[in-house]
């Protein structure tokens, strides 16, 4: 899914560099996976720390919760302490605190429980965007449209809730029932459903489809503890027998997650045995390869790996094994330039500790962690230099030449540097453009339910009428007069082609589902051209 189920539709990434630039050091998951795959060490009463440095501690926070002008409970002051310290080591080190902790592991091990819906906060309603296919909502008989009036004989409409509190409503333990009061399009009256809720997943692979005769495509958005599981299950059907042998695998917008996932799907790609992939090492942590298995099951021909700004972690370890083995083209823009592996243990508090434990490096050797000084803004310092624009090419502080197998040159570069560089579409950042995204979800939902007979019954032929993205923007300015003066602000920032096509893929995936946005999304991504382009060129790769 490209939208978490019961979150939001407005959160969904899909190529948003702007929002990056305010969030992306707040919330990366990136390359903690090895809680699964090393041995966690052992907690024990001193774990070798001086005993008179810790009673110090205690000592502090006990006198400052007895002593202290305005009250603070031993655990408030016990967080603050754990954060100061914390904040003194590098960005990715951090402490979870007990009540994150659940949708952090929810988010990692690839599902949770709850009631499997996709939902949108519109006009103090919650409208259902989609519901999970197999889901518990889905099985009920939960549609496309239907606004949630009731939940537990509690109104909810026009109660001014935000999304936690939809979430508070619907989540709960498995096996339990809730009971929602469903206005559904064209019925008169309210309609009762009991949905029990169950294990919902979280999918890591966003959309799996065919191009062309030749060309699969398949957006991962990041590495959880399913993600290979998931992307064999497309796998298998985009690739079978033999049919396709090449592939674009879009990692763009995702931080990361489980090692070990990344290095099995670089299995896949890469079929030779025994081909070094990454490699760890840190001070207490002794080397560590990780190799290709030799057990591919897939002829692949050519790859293109896509990969920008918030591609980090294990996308990274991706992107730079295909780079550093030749067997790809690198398309897009240079990447986060996140080398550090991360370990989580679990604290007695319910909370836990993700520490940096290592560094990991390329086949070529680079570890293209980037630099702490100015971490946080770093990424809106590439905008403001013109770096994602493609006006200054990124220059390397490190000048240290690494070679692909290929004895092509190759730098660390604080990140991937792509073998084609694809500038960031700067119509899409523009607070205009995000408004407009907004309110085009609102239209969507609404056109969906009224008139979605209008629209061709089979998804091949709404791809192939492009004259219909012109017929459904001529409803959207319609839609648009009512709310503003949209129409010249859509002119003067330039925003229109941008907004028409996402107008024309989110009413796809409402009418056909998630793999039909994307397809359509496909139609217009420069990345994605440029991709085919090269498949279809006698060089893949541009040697330099």
């Amino acid at each position: 899914m490209s939208e978490n189920p019961e979150l939001p539709a407005t959160k969904k990434q899909i190529f948003l560099p702007l929002i990056l630039l305010s969030c992306l050091a707040v919330g990366f998951v990136g390359g903690f996976g090895f809680k699964n795959f090393i041995p966690t060490y052992q907690r024990s009463e001193s774990n070798g720390a001086d005993s008179n440095a810790t009673g110090s501690i205690d000592e502090i926070i006990r006198f400052i919760q007895a002593r202290y002008v305005d009250k603070l409970s031993y655990e408030q002051l016990t967080d603050k302490t754990i954060h100061g310290i914390l904040s003194q080591l590098d960005p990715h080190s951090t402490y979870i605190s007990k009540a994150e902790l659940q949708s952090v592991n929810e988010e990692m091990n690839g599902d949770f429980e709850g009631v499997g819906i996709e939902f949108l906060l519109m006009r103090d309603t919650i409208n259902v965007v989609s519901t999970i296919y197999g889901g518990p909502s889905e099985k009920a008989g939960i549609l496309a449209g239907d606004q949630i009036i009731s939940v537990n004989d509690t109104l909810v409409a026009g109660k001014k809730l935000d999304n936690t509190d939809v979430t508070a409503h619907l989540r709960g333990k498995k096996g339990t029932k809730v009971k929602v009061g469903i206005k559904r399009p064209r019925k008169k009256d309210l309609m009762f459903f009991n949905i029990y809720r169950d294990e919902i997943p979280l999918n890591s692979v966003d959309a799996a489809f065919t191009l062309d005769d030749k060309t699969a495509y398949v957006k991962i958005n990041r590495f959880s503890a399913k993600t290979y599981q998931e992307f064999m299950g497309a796998a298998d059907s985009l690739f079978i027998k033999g049919k396709r042998e090449n592939l674009i695998l879009d990692l763009r917008q995702n931080p990361g997650g489980y090692l070990q996932e990344a290095t099995n799907i670089l299995s896949q790609l890469i079929p030779d045995r025994n081909k070094l992939l990454v490699y760890t090492k840190g001070r207490n942590f002794k080397k560590t390869e990780y190799e290709t298995n030799g057990r591919s099951h897939f002829n692949l021909r050519k790859i293109a790996i896509l990969i920008d700004e918030g591609s980090a972690s294990a996308s990274e370890i991706v992107a730079g094994a295909i780079q550093d083995w030749d067997k790809g083209v690198i398309i897009g823009r240079r990447s986060f330039g996140k080398g550090l592996v991360q370990e989580q243990y679990d604290l007695q508090n319910g909370g836990a500790l993700r520490l940096t434990i290592a560094k990991y490096y390329t086949p070529s050797g680079r570890c293209i962690q980037k630099d702490f000084d100015h971490y946080n803004d770093e990424i809106a310092t590439r905008f403001k230099d013109g770096e994602l624009e493609g006006k200054v090419k990124n220059t390397p502080k490190d000048s240290t030449k690494y070679f692909t197998s290929k004895g092509r040159v190759v730098y660390a570069s604080g990140g991937i540097t792509p073998d084609i560089f694809i500038p960031v579409d700067t119509s899409a950042l523009t607070e205009t453009y995000f408004n407009l995204r907004q309110l085009a979800s609102e239209f969507i939902i609404d056109e969906a339910k009224n008139n979605s007979n209008q629209y061709p019954k089979e998804l091949k032929n709404y791809l192939a009428d492009f004259g219909l993205q012109d017929r459904l923007f001529a409803k959207f300015e319609q839609f648009l007069s009512k709310k503003g003066d949209f129409k010249n602000m859509i002119a003067k920032t330039g925003v229109k082609r941008k907004i028409k096509n996402f107008t024309r893929a989110r009413l796809a995936r409402q009418l056909y589902g998630n793999n039909a946005f994307f397809m359509v999304q496909s139609q217009y991504d420069e990345a994605v051209t440029s991709a085919i382009r090269q498949f279809n060129s006698p060089k893949l790769i541009p040697i330099k």
